[in-house]
């Protein structure tokens, strides 16, 4: 069985100082993110560990790890490589991915026709 995970690296706001939050409330734009670490979505990670447990007691399968945007989400795929996933993929796009699900839907479709997952 193939299992993909696709995912999306996004910037740790959290590490804002509250400071830049209030800078940027009183601007048209949002604090800038550009030098943030990424960070890997909780259900990501818990969906991770769950296909790795599934795999650990004896559910035959082949993971691979998907993620669209920049180099910032080569951390999490190498991550996810050495916990165990077969294959790490990057689609690398500038386009900005928020509230662009079809434009995600489409590659990440793409990308399974090419590799002849469907």
């Amino acid at each position: 069985m193939n299992i993909l995970l696709a995912f999306k690296a996004e910037p740790d706001a959290g590490m804002l100082a509250e400071k830049e939050w209030q800078a940027a409330a009183q601007g048209k734009s949002g604090p800038d993110i550009s030098l943030l670490r990424s960070l890997l979505g909780a259900d990501e990670q818990a969906a991770a560990a769950l296909l790795l447990a599934q795999r650990k007691n004896g559910t035959p399968m082949s993971l691979t790890a998907l993620s669209m945007g920049d180099e910032r989400a080569l951390h999490w795929l190498r991550y996810l490589m050495a916990l165990g996933f077969e294959e790490a993929v990057l689609l690398e796009t500038a386009a900005d991915l928020r509230f662009a699900p079809e434009f995600v839907a489409r590659h990440i479709a793409e990308w399974q026709h090419q590799n002849r997952w469907i």
